[in-house]
């Protein structure tokens, strides 16, 4: 059975962009957003060569779209990377809550950063590395344990 997987804009409600399938220049239109209530644009494919380009993308620093939803078994068996594996997450009114709780080093879907070791440190990283973060809305702790969770980092060193 094929896989078809949604994939949903981080940032916008409508987004478009190309990624590269087979050396050929694909348009990818993230449609179907809103602003009030406040919903991104999503992006459907059953296409394995598209959903093994975006989900690349979906695990670099920065990306500029999530996956959120999977259905079905892949044809070929893929071994998982050991670094990051996709982890279908919702959202909901808990989502500002301090979600370091339930998560241990080398958590499964987490990509583990162990060479940070203070809260500055996890600022800087998080700026640097995720689109839409800067310095400034990142001014605590718990603020930087919940945007690292809401982006699958972990800081296992952290205190």
């Amino acid at each position: 059975m094929a896989i078809r997987k949604t994939y949903q804009s981080i940032h916008y409600i409508e987004l478009d962009t190309y990624i590269m399938v087979d050396g050929h220049k694909k348009l990818i239109q993230f449609r179907g957003g809103s602003l009030k209530p406040r919903i991104n644009g999503k992006y459907t494919t059953n296409d394995p060569k598209e959903i093994e380009v975006l989900d690349k993308d979906v695990q670099r620093p920065g990306a500029s779209f999530k996956c959120i939803h999977s259905e079905g078994t892949p044809d070929k068996v893929a071994k998982p990377k050991p670094e990051m594996t996709e982890v279908s997450k919702t959202e909901g009114p808990d989502e500002f809550k301090d979600q370091d709780e339930d998560k241990q080093v080398g958590s499964v879907g987490y990509k583990t950063i162990p060479e940070v070791k203070t809260v500055q440190d996890a600022r800087k990283y998080l700026a640097a590395n995720v689109e839409g973060l800067t310095l400034s809305k990142l001014p605590n702790a718990t603020a930087v344990k919940n945007a690292a969770a809401k982006n699958n980092i972990l800081f296992p060193n952290l205190p």
